[in-house]
C-alpha cells in the first residue's frame, strides 16, 4: 500500500497521517477543525473496500498535560454508530441494489 506521508501545520497544530490520493479534501476539512478554540485533538480514519485510505491524527490527547495526539492515541466514543445507522436506514429506499431481502432493518 503505497501511502502519502505528510504533516499539516493549520494554525498551530500540526495534523500527522496519509491520505490516499482522492482523499485530500478529508484532510483539508480535519485540519480545518482545529481553527476552533473548543477542539484541541481529534482523530480520523476511513476505509473504503477494507482498505485505509484516510488515517489523520494531530493537536493534544490531553490539554492539561499538553501530551500530543500520536497514531495510537486510544479514545471514547460514545453513541458514534447512530447517526451512521439512521442515515444507512434513510438511504435505503434509494438503494437499487438493496432488497428487503438482503438489507436487514
Amino acid at each position: 500500500l503505497d501511502r502519502l506521508e505528510r504533516a499539516f501545520h493549520p494554525g498551530m497544530v500540526t495534523v500527522h497521517g496519509h491520505t490516499e490520493p482522492g482523499y485530500e479534501e478529508v484532510r483539508d476539512v480535519f485540519a480545518d477543525n482545529f481553527a476552533r478554540p473548543d477542539d484541541v485533538g481529534a482523530a480520523c480514519a476511513v476505509f473504503s473496500d477494507g482498505r485505509p485510505v484516510v488515517d489523520l491524527w494531530g493537536g493534544l490527547a490531553d490539554h492539561v498535560t499538553q501530551r500530543p495526539w500520536a497514531g495510537d492515541t486510544v479514545q471514547v466514543v460514545f453513541s458514534a454508530t447512530k447517526g451512521l445507522t439512521a442515515a444507512s436506514v434513510n438511504l435505503r429506499p434509494n438503494c437499487r441494489t438493496c432488497s428487503s431481502g438482503t438489507v436487514p432493518l
